[in-house]
């Protein structure tokens, strides 16, 4: 009886693996399709691109005036008030200064700005020139709505005073502007 139990054992296995094989042998090719998608963003960048540049500037010792570049003028021509002696415009060329910022169409980006108080002679930082810093129309009262386009501008002007036997030399100071976008 052993033998015929042994047998029956087998035979139970052979009938359980013949299934087995017979599913390995179904087609095994299959497809479908997926979308691929993508959301490009712009970063929420500024940078400047241009610093605000007085050009070079003739005064007499006796000079007093101011020198001014608008913001909102695309020529960054100089302007001139003299009160006494003379203050005109050397060679080369004056320019506002231009930060370029991108975002999200429609996106409100708040804008705040530190100017100093003086610029700084570079050859001797105990000469000091009164600055006085301004922004373009856009951006003056504090924000900018980005355009259709994505990328928005900020420009600097400003007015320097020269006073009477103001040091001659190369005068400069850093204007912080930063922009939050909401």
């Amino acid at each position: 009886m052993r033998t015929f139990l042994t047998f029956a054992a087998l035979a139970a296995t052979t009938a359980f693996a013949t299934p087995a094989f017979a599913q390995a042998s179904l087609p095994s090719n299959s497809s479908d399709t997926i979308e691929a998608t993508a959301l490009l963003i712009q970063p929420a960048t500024l940078q400047g691109i241009d610093n605000l540049d007085f050009g070079t500037l003739i005064a007499s010792p006796a000079a007093t005036g101011t020198v001014s570049i608008n913001a909102n003028d695309a020529t960054s021509t100089r302007v001139f008030s003299v009160s006494a002696g003379t203050l005109t415009q050397g060679a080369g060329s004056a320019l506002r200064g231009r930060l370029i910022g991108n975002g999200l169409p429609t996106q409100v980006v708040n804008i705040s700005r530190t100017f100093p108080a003086v610029l700084v002679n570079q050859d001797d930082p105990t000469a000091t020139m009164p600055f006085s810093g301004a922004l373009n129309a856009d951006a003056a009262d504090g924000s900018v709505t980005i355009g259709a386009t994505g990328v928005f501008y900020v420009y600097v002007g400003g007015t320097l005073t020269v006073s009477p036997n103001q040091m001659p030399g190369r005068y400069s100071g850093l204007v912080e502007v930063t922009a939050a976008f909401q």
